[in-house]
């Protein structure tokens, strides 16, 4: 999906920062947060510009890192280039964001240095707690690429690691990915700021998997999977279809 601008919302900045940057949460109480809001405060639009050869736009994530104080942002540019993302410093006074100037732009490497052409298809983007990020990836089904969820140093974009992604997520006939519609969302839960503590990795699908779409009758209100992991875990650790609903009335059913 391609946006030649991104609004950056301060709400972002609510939803923005991971949340291992949060402060804990008992364990009963934090499987859901209920009457959860958020207030829209307002936005700044990115004229159209280049950067470094770069077209900027088709932004599709944001992260912050509240050390520096900088931000990054993900380009979403599917198809046209090679998957980069770029260093922010957003000016935010009370009147709300007042300028936003490109510092830098990363591209996403593959553990050999090669770095990711067109096929590779970025959506979210979280920072952790170590200071590297974490990409989620569609996948493209045309090309048998499955999605993903993938650690990238921050200062070079080269892959430090891919987690695993079960077997029915990955597209072949009649079950995986629907192009365009994997991995979108990006996450990081409490935790992961010791060794011996696991970060979670949380990941939602933009539509429902081919064998969701056609288990279900012609009426049937599709579902989207949701997902979380850990670094040290072998596959994805837990799955939740959700209905694809309005807001206000969606449900959630374990898997």
């Amino acid at each position: 999906m391609f946006r030649r601008l991104l609004g950056f919302s301060l709400l972002l900045l609510l939803w923005g920062a991971p949340a291992w940057q949060q402060q804990a949460i008992a364990a009963p109480d934090r499987r859901f947060i209920q009457n959860l809001q958020v207030e829209w405060i307002n936005e700044f639009i990115l004229p159209a510009q280049t950067f470094e050869s770069t077209t900027v736009g088709g932004l599709s994530a944001i992260t912050y890192d509240r050390k520096t104080g900088k931000f990054y942002a993900l380009s979403d540019q599917h198809g046209s280039g090679q998957a980069h993302f770029y260093t922010l410093n957003l000016e935010i006074t009370d009147a709300g964001i007042t300028s936003a100037q490109i510092e830098a732009v990363t591209y996403l490497s593959d553990a050999a240095g090669n770095r990711y052409g067109g096929a590779f298809d970025p959506e979210g983007m979280a920072l952790t707690p170590q200071g590297s990020l974490y990409v989620s990836s569609e996948g493209n089904p045309e090309q048998s690429l499955g999605p993903g969820l993938t650690e990238f140093d921050l200062k070079t974009g080269q892959q430090l690691r891919s987690l695993p992604i079960p077997e029915h997520f990955q597209p072949a006939e009649n079950q995986g990915v629907q192009a365009n519609r994997g991995f979108e969302s990006l996450t990081l839960g409490l935790g992961g700021t010791a060794s011996s503590e696991p970060l979670h990795v949380f990941t939602a699908t933009e539509g429902p998997l081919l064998q969701d779409k056609t288990a279900n009758s012609v009426n049937a209100t599709p579902r989207n999977r949701f997902c979380t992991t850990t670094e040290m875990a072998e596959t994805i650790a837990s799955r939740w279809c959700w209905e694809n609903m309005s807001m206000s009335s969606t449900r959630h059913r374990g898997h």
